[in-house]
């Protein structure tokens, strides 16, 4: 029924390998930002911010967006809090924190690169 719905909570191995890619992709516009290049960070990296910011987002106020989404499709016999509840309990105690960092590290981490940029 939740993924009729667009419900899904495993990581395919498309979103393993995008978020390989963005790491690499980060770990390059640092090795050209040292070698004073920062060109490509001021081109990815509003992209970065905008796009991981709103992804992390979800992720963090899950709740919400699951409860929109089921909203959104017509569906309000489902206990959205129970639901994520019950998901919660199967994943590992740090992939909430991990979550909750992730998101920090994108949207503050993002900031403070553009800003370092700026003033450098």
């Amino acid at each position: 029924m939740l993924v009729k719905h667009g419900l899904d909570f495993t990581a395919s191995t498309a979103s393993v390998v995008v978020s390989v890619a963005i790491a690499v992709g980060l770990a390059t516009l640092a090795v050209l930002n040292l070698g004073d290049q920062p060109l490509l960070t001021w081109v990815l990296q509003p992209i970065l911010l905008i796009a991981g910011g709103f992804i992390t987002t979800a992720q963090v106020f899950v709740v919400r967006y699951v409860e929109a989404a089921l909203r959104k499709s017509g569906t309000t016999d489902i206990d959205t809090k129970a639901l994520i509840g019950a998901a919660e309990v199967v994943f590992p105690g740090w992939f909430r924190p991990l979550v909750v960092t992730r998101f920090l590290l994108t949207t503050a981490g993002s900031l403070a690169i553009l800003l370092l940029l700026a003033v450098s």
